[in-house]
Parts: C-alpha cells; structure tokens; sequence
C-alpha cells in the first residue's frame, strides 16, 4: 500500500521571497552577471491595471515570480530545491507548484501512520521558513491499495488540522483513483467531451472538411491524447468506452450513417483508432528514454547485457522485462510501452530521427485492429 499526500498550495508563484530565492541561487552557483540579472529581474517590479481609460494606482512588487513567462517555473523550482534537505521519510514529486507525497505503508497502521505524521510536521515547518501557504481545505490524501485490502480508518494530519480522505483526485490533468483502475479518468474525459457533441450536431454542415479536422484535434484527440501511456492500460472495458466515443464524435461531425462500421470510419478520415494511438503514443515514449530524450526513474537494460545466446522469443536488442509474479505490475504503463516497442522492427527503433520515427512507427500500425 501507498499513501499519498496531494497539497494545494495558495498562490505559490506570488509569495515567493525575492532575497531568499536570491541567496538560493547564490548558494547554487549563479554568482556575478547572472545573480545580477536575475535580481534586476525580479526587483523594483512595478504593476497597475487599467478599466476604460482609467488606470490604478502603481504599486511595487515585492515577492512573488513572474507567472505566463519561461523563467517563472523555473525560479519557483529552484525557490523550492531545499525541500530535499528537510529529512522527509517521504518520497516526493513536484511539478511547479503541484506536489505530492507518498509514504510505503505496511500493516501496522497506527505505527506508520504517527510516522507520516511526524514527517508532514516537518514538511510544514519548511513551508513556513521559505513563506509558503498552503491550503489545508484543498489538501487531501489517498491511500493506493488493492480493492479487496481492508484498511481500519487513519487519521492524517498537517498543522493539526485532519486531511480529507478521498477515493480519487486529479493531479496534473490525470485523475488518479485508490485502485488505479482509470475509471475515473475515463469519466473525466467522456464529461469533457459529451457537451461538445450538441454543438457539434448543430454546426457541422456549416464547416469545412479542414475545419472539422482541427475541431476533432483540437478537442477531442488532445484529450485522449494526453497521458494515455499512463491510463490507456486500463481494462479493455473501460478503454471501450472512450472507443465508441471516438466513433460516436467521428460519425456527428463527419455527418456518417449511424451503422457505419468503424473499420470503414477510419479507413475513410484517414485517422487512427484509440488502440492504435495507445500503441504509437508508447512507442514514442520508449523511444525518447531509449535516445535519452526523456528522463526516466527506470534503467533501461537490453536482452544483450544478461545473455549472448540466441532464442526463439527474443530479440538480444529488445529492451529486457523484468519478471513480474502480479497482472497488475506486468500491466503497469512502463511494461506495456517496452512490449509494444519491442513488437517494432529493428529497422524502425534504430532510426535516430525523432520526426522519421513518427512516420515509421504511423505506417507500421496502420492495419492494427
């Protein structure tokens, strides 16, 4: 079992210290030029808004990182590296402002559970000397585990103020639930996308063949799209459903019959099923961390460096899968991608352009059921 910790900071990017990110980064090694550059930056800012004509009064600045521009995530990034130096039992993930804790658990409940928090303790204190808020209302907790495991209830806490327990959470545009089953998810894209097909039934025939195809891009593939490495492991059950989405938006604003056969659907539009978009998507994914492209917390390791012998079932230069006793370890997100990338020839993995590779991997999966 997994517990995890989600925390909702308040208005991170605005009460970032200007002098305490400055010594960070002196700390860090940015001295003379570029200290001074980041401090002429970030000092003396001043802002004032405008209604019909009629501007406010200007005010200074005084803490905060710019937010819409490229430096601000990464100075908020920098601001918050300390966090490895507070002695948390935790492991943590942080994107920008979003962070997450997760804690091993075992069966003794009430042991780890004074454990987490003690830890949450400590993680607060550091929030408190680098002027962070958070927002305890916002900030919920999960516990990952099997569906049948039966858990007595647990208190968390941070600040002495009891965490909310929920089922499932959205964190970073994925919704995660206890299980990870991506039921949840899939519900989350299916509400996304359902209000668009009224609008959907009354414009099409008032739109271009090309303006239908950036609306189904735009709105409907981005969505499917993101993540699906990750959830796109779901049970076929629930991956049918976003299936016979797919087909139900193709046929509204391709304006199709109703009985047209989904095969027919896409060898017409010339566009891919949600199957053979899971299968490209991991092949794009293997082939980043292969290339070093993406950093993965994962080793890659090749079927060549534990034997030399030939065999019938594998290739020496596939990447090496690890064996697994659990279905849900060999369904995990990293063990489908390594198998759809090893099912690729060897021409199409050994094809150091990134955009050549887009175009191999497109033409190998065209006849994918």
């Amino acid at each position: 079992m997994v517990l995890g910790v989600f925390v909702d900071l308040r208005k991170a990017f605005d009460v970032v210290n200007h002098e305490k990110l400055l010594n960070k980064l002196e700390s860090m090694g940015y001295r003379g030029v570029i200290l001074g550059l980041i401090r002429s930056y970030l000092l003396n800012r001043e802002q004032y808004v405008c209604v019909e004509k009629t501007p406010s009064t200007v005010l200074r600045v005084g803490s905060g990182v710019p937010q819409g521009s490229v430096l601000g995530p990464l100075l908020y990034s920098l601001y918050v590296l300390s966090l490895r130096f507070s002695n948390l039992n935790a492991r943590y993930f942080t994107f920008a402002d979003d962070t997450v804790l997760l804690y091993d658990c075992d069966d003794n409940f009430n042991q780890w559970t004074d454990t987490i928090n003690e830890d949450l303790c400590r993680y607060y204190d550091w929030l408190l000397e680098n002027n962070l808020k958070i927002n305890i209302d916002k900030t919920k907790f999960m516990l990952f585990k099997q569906k049948n495991k039966h858990v007595p209830n647990i208190s968390v806490r941070l600040n002495n103020v009891e965490l909310e327990k929920v089922c499932n959470i959205k964190y970073l545009g994925l919704v995660l639930d206890e299980g990870l089953g991506w039921s949840a998810h899939v519900d989350h894209i299916t509400n996304k996308i359902i209000p668009l097909v009224g609008a959907l039934h009354k414009c099409k025939y008032f739109l271009s063949k090309n303006a239908k195809y950036q609306i189904y891009n735009s709105f409907f593939l981005s969505v499917i799209r993101y993540l699906i490495v990750v959830w796109g492991t779901c049970g076929v059950t629930v991956l049918n459903r976003v299936k016979v989405l797919q087909n139900k938006v193709l046929k509204i604003l391709f304006n199709l019959d109703w009985f047209t056969h989904s095969d027919i659907i896409y060898s017409t539009l010339k566009l891919h099923q949600i199957t053979v978009i899971l299968k490209i998507e991991q092949s794009k994914f293997m082939y980043k961390v292969t290339s070093n492209k993406l950093k993965s917390n994962s080793a890659i390791t090749y079927v060549s460096q534990i034997h030399t012998h030939g065999t019938r079932s594998l290739n020496n230069n596939n990447i090496y899968l690890e064996n697994v006793r659990t279905n849900v370890a060999l369904k995990n997100a990293y063990s489908e991608a390594t198998k759809t990338f090893n099912s690729l020839p060897q021409s199409v993995k050994e094809v150091r352009s990134y955009g050549k590779f887009i175009r191999l991997i497109k033409s190998h999966f065209e006849d994918y059921p």
